[in-house]
C-alpha cells in the first residue's frame, strides 16, 4: 500500500474515532466545574484532531511533491480536510456552548446565593432593630422609675425638713414662753376670758331659744 494510501486511511480512522468522541461530548451536561471526565473526553478530540492535521499536513506534502497523482486524489485530500474543518468547528461550537451553559449556571448559582446571604442580612438587621428597641425601652422604663425614685425621695427629705423646721419653731416658742416673764399669766387670762365669753354666748342663745318657743 502507498503511503499516500495508508495515510488516508489513517486520517479515515481518525475521523471516525473524531465524530464518536464528539457524540459523547455533544451529551455533556454543564457543571459548575469541568469534570474529570469532561477534561479527558476534551483532551482525547483534541489529540484526535491535531493528529488528524498532522497526517492532512503530510498528505498535503506527498500531493505537491508527486504532481503524477491523479486527480481523485486531489479530490480525497479536499474531502478530509473539509471533514476534518467540520469536526474541528463542531468541537469549538460545542465547547462554547458547554462554557455559556456554565457560566449561565454559575451567574444563576452566584445570584441565588447572593439573595440568599441578602435575606440573611436583612433577618440579622431586623433582629438587631428589634434588640435595640427592646433595650432603648427598657432603658426608658428605668428611667422613668429612677425619676420617680428621685422625685419620692425629693418630697421625704422636704418633709423631714420641714417638721425639723416645725420642731424648731416649736421649740423656740416654747423657750419663748419660758424666758418671757408674765407670759404664761397672760395666756392663762386670754384663755380664761375665751371660756367666760364662750359661757355667755352659750347662755344668750338658750334664754333666745327659750323665748321664742314660749311665744310660740
Amino acid at each position: 500500500m502507498s503511503t499516500f494510501n495508508t495515510l488516508r486511511t489513517q486520517i479515515v480512522g481518525l475521523e471516525n474515532k473524531t465524530e464518536s468522541l464528539l457524540g459523547q461530548y455533544s451529551k455533556l451536561e454543564a457543571e459548575p466545574q469541568p469534570s474529570e471526565s469532561e477534561n479527558e473526553l476534551r483532551h482525547q478530540i483534541e489529540v484526535s484532531l491535531s493528529t488528524t492535521e498532522q497526517a492532512l499536513s503530510k498528505l498535503n506534502s506527498i500531493l505537491e511533491i508527486d504532481i503524477s497523482l491523479p486527480s481523485s486524489k486531489l479530490s480525497q485530500l479536499s474531502r478530509l480536510k473539509d471533514n476534518y474543518n467540520s469536526h474541528a468547528q463542531a468541537f469549538q461550537r460545542m465547547t462554547a456552548q458547554i462554557e455559556a451553559d456554565r457560566n449561565r449556571h454559575n451567574l444563576l448559582y452566584n445570584l441565588q446565593l447572593d439573595l440568599t446571604a441578602h435575606k440573611n442580612r436583612v433577618q440579622q438587621i431586623d433582629t438587631q432593630d428589634y434588640a435595640l428597641d427592646e433595650l432603648m425601652r427598657a432603658d426608658n422604663a428605668n428611667s422613668l422609675a429612677d425619676r420617680l425614685l428621685q422625685l419620692a425621695y425629693a418630697t421625704r427629705d422636704e418633709l423631714y425638713h420641714q417638721r425639723q423646721i416645725l420642731a424648731g419653731t416649736q421649740s423656740t416658742m416654747l423657750n419663748a414662753l419660758q424666758h418671757v416673764p408674765g407670759i404664761n399669766v397672760l395666756i392663762s387670762r386670754i384663755n380664761t376670758r375665751r371660756k367666760r365669753d364662750t359661757v355667755v354666748l352659750a347662755t344668750i342663745i338658750s334664754i333666745c331659744i327659750i323665748l321664742l318657743l314660749f311665744f310660740l
